[in-house]
């Protein structure tokens, strides 16, 4: 395009001053005096410079030249504008071609400077990022300084540590020692005392025996005299019956002395002492039952205190056996201890 202010004046001016130097004149030279212009309109300004030109070119010849030299010029005059606006053609043709490979370049520019931009864009994104990732970076660092500060404190600490569990594990070595030579001296104790208790409980198992053989045997007498009282008690219930029954028939026959009292009076006294025999005899027979419920009530007292005594026996024997067990719970115990007081020390020494 044009530079805004280009006038036709301008373009015949500088043609003019071309032409009176001797220089033809053309686009380029125009162009390159001018120092701006498109190729196009200088193109269309000199055309019309160069048809003025030729009609004054014409008269000026017409009025002062010969025939022959004014037909020649005006052949080569012909000939000169003709390959002038050939040369003209050609250079707007090349113009218009070169014009559209730089709107083309142009576009590509444009092309190449949106992605340049949005280049730009992304690496000041990056850089951004770059510059978050340094920060993030120094404040790690940062971080990894305090704790490998942090480290060598406790590296401190731990060495420290170490040498107090050193210090502790030579007083487990020592209390090792020390449990080993209790452990002995409590396995011996203990081994003693067992066989102390074995033999006591043995003795008191043997003891019980007897005494239980006893009991069972006394127990054995108290059940066969608890079934002769039995049947001696059936027999005196039989005989307490039969006194009873006796009872009512006397009784009964001393309401029917009553009523012949009247008749007896002459023997009264027989009768009375008659009767009387009766009662005494009758309360003897009462004092009997009661003597013999007394004794049946002593003889079952005494077999449940037999029985008793015999429940506190197996009670003491299972009292022994559960002190056996606990004994014996106590001696796993004690090995497990030591068991691990040693892993420990092991796992110490290790």
């Amino acid at each position: 395009m044009a530079r805004p202010g280009i006038t036709q004046e301008e373009v015949f001016q500088a043609a003019n001053e071309m032409l009176g130097q001797g220089i033809s004149p053309t686009i380029e030279l125009i162009r390159q005096k001018l120092q701006t212009g498109s190729n196009s309109t200088i193109s269309n300004y000199l055309r019309v410079w160069r048809k003025l030109q030729g009609s004054k070119i014409d008269m000026a010849f017409h009025s002062s030249l010969p025939h022959e030299a004014v037909a020649m010029i005006n052949g080569l005059w012909d000939r000169l504008r003709q390959l002038a606006e050939e040369r003209c053609t050609q250079m707007e043709a090349d113009y218009q071609q070169r014009f559209k490979e730089i709107q083309e370049e142009a576009q590509k520019y444009k092309t190449n400077n949106q992605k340049w931009q949005q280049l730009h864009n992304q690496w000041v994104e990056e850089k951004s990022q770059l510059i978050q990732v340094k920060n993030t970076s120094d404040e790690a660092l940062a971080q990894q300084r305090d704790e490998i500060l942090n480290l060598t404190a406790t590296l401190e600490t731990n060495k420290k540590e170490l040498a107090e569990k050193h210090e502790r594990i030579q007083e487990l070595h020592r209390l090792h020692k020390q449990t080993q030579v209790n452990l002995e001296h409590f396995r011996e104790s203990a081994r003693e005392q067992r066989l102390l208790d074995q033999q006591q409980y043995e003795r008191q198992i043997q003891g019980f025996q007897i005494e239980l053989k006893a009991l069972k045997d006394e127990g054995a007498i108290i059940r066969e005299k608890m079934i002769f009282l039995k049947q001696e008690n059936q027999q005196l219930q039989e005989k307490c019956s039969f006194e009873q029954e006796a009872h009512h028939s006397a009784t009964s026959l001393v309401k029917e002395l009553g009523a012949q009292i009247t008749e007896l009076e002459k023997h009264k006294d027989h009768y009375v002492k008659s009767y009387e025999y009766s009662q005494t005899e009758l309360k003897t027979k009462d004092i009997q039952v009661i003597d013999s419920q007394v004794k049946l009530q002593l003889l079952e007292e005494q077999i449940k205190s037999l029985q008793g005594q015999f429940q506190k026996i197996e009670e003491e024997n299972k009292i022994l056996l559960n002190q056996k067990w606990v004994i014996a719970q106590e001696k796993s115990v004690l090995e497990g201890q030591l068991k691990e007081m040693r892993q420990v020390l092991d796992a110490s020494l290790s």
